[in-house]
């Protein structure tokens, strides 16, 4: 019976990596290079067309995407940091508890005022207060 070989047991084994895993794994890191110079310009693009919406003080009406929540207990209770995107992409940020917000990976339809606009790692983003669906 024979085992596939894998790097961290050759290295075990002998102590080295054989030329042709050396290669290997130099090539899976350059790989892996590329790829996230790829996904940073790619993310630059999207944060430069994101925009503040609205006016602050203003009531809203969004369709919005949940993409993180960030659980946060405190004394008081636990209290969630939403992000969100609308259809443009555009960054929309609730912090605290409203019944029925949509979880991570949902959309729904909120009424909003407009809190705060403001820039964070030079992304634009749009702070929200008092949602209620529609």
């Amino acid at each position: 019976m024979t085992m596939k070989a894998t790097l961290a047991s050759a290295y075990a084994t002998y102590g080295k990596l054989s030329e042709k895993q050396v290669l290997a794994v130099r090539k899976c890191i350059a790989d892996r290079i590329v790829r996230k110079a790829e996904w940073k310009s790619k993310q630059a693009a999207l944060d430069a067309t994101r925009q503040h919406i609205g006016v602050v003080g203003e009531k809203v009406t969004l369709a919005l995407s949940c993409v993180h929540v960030v659980e946060i207990n405190g004394s008081y209770g636990t209290n969630f940091i939403n992000i969100c995107e609308d259809a443009d992409k555009n960054i929309v940020i609730y912090k605290g508890y409203a019944i029925g917000f949509p979880s991570k990976g949902e959309t729904a339809t909120i009424k909003a005022t407009i809190k705060d606009h403001g820039v964070r790692n030079g992304v634009k983003q749009t702070v929200i207060q008092r949602p209620k669906l529609v």
